[in-house]
């Protein structure tokens, strides 16, 4: 298919960009990082791995802990390890960039956001379920400051809280939450036509 046509491409850059500009050249970098989502687009967790680990390895010494690509090569380390079920290693690396981007952005910039919500997510996977609450109502309100109470992304800081109530078995807040999403998603319908 398509994933395995790309993935060709992805090889033959990263392999002559190395060739060319050495492992260490911010364009090997970046192919390094795109094979690497590609092999795991493919399913090939395997091999992705050990070169997702090693373009994190090089951003850190290159670029440094807090440089914005670094944030983002961890960010995708993260989910590369969610995918190979280290769940721990996961959560510590979300933790890692959260407190990176507090400290570099601020606690309501747009990538702080995100991080907070990867974060939230996985601790309700692994059912650190206060803390999965908290990071998600810190997040809902962040973007209601940001967003104003009728935006998309508010709607979707709603489900996933309801989620995360719902597994905690809070279940009056989870239709809080769910009414609250599906109330902005109608709104939000509604305005289209």
């Amino acid at each position: 298919g398509r994933n395995e046509d790309a993935l060709v491409l992805y090889r033959d850059a990263y392999r002559l960009r190395k060739k060319v500009f050495t492992e260490k050249h911010p364009d090997t970098l970046q192919s390094m990082a795109n094979l690497s989502g590609a092999l795991q687009d493919v399913g090939k967790l395997d091999e992705a791995l050990p070169l997702q680990e090693r373009t994190l390895e090089l951003h850190r010494d290159l670029l440094g802990e807090n440089h914005p690509n670094t944030l983002i090569c961890m960010n995708n380390t993260a989910l590369l390890y969610a995918d190979v079920d280290r769940l721990d290693d996961t959560i510590k690396l979300f933790e890692e960039v959260l407190q990176k981007m507090r400290t570099k952005l601020s606690d309501t910039h747009q990538d702080t956001l995100i991080a907070m919500g990867n974060l939230a997510y996985f601790y309700n996977v692994v059912d650190r379920l206060d803390d999965a609450i908290k990071l998600g109502e810190e997040r809902l309100a962040a973007e209601i400051g940001n967003r104003g109470e009728d935006h998309i992304i508010v709607a979707a800081c709603h489900s996933m809280l309801g989620t995360i109530y719902f597994t905690a078995e809070d279940h009056a807040q989870a239709e809080n939450h769910f009414s609250a999403s599906l109330a902005i998603r109608e709104r939000e319908d509604a305005s289209a036509w």
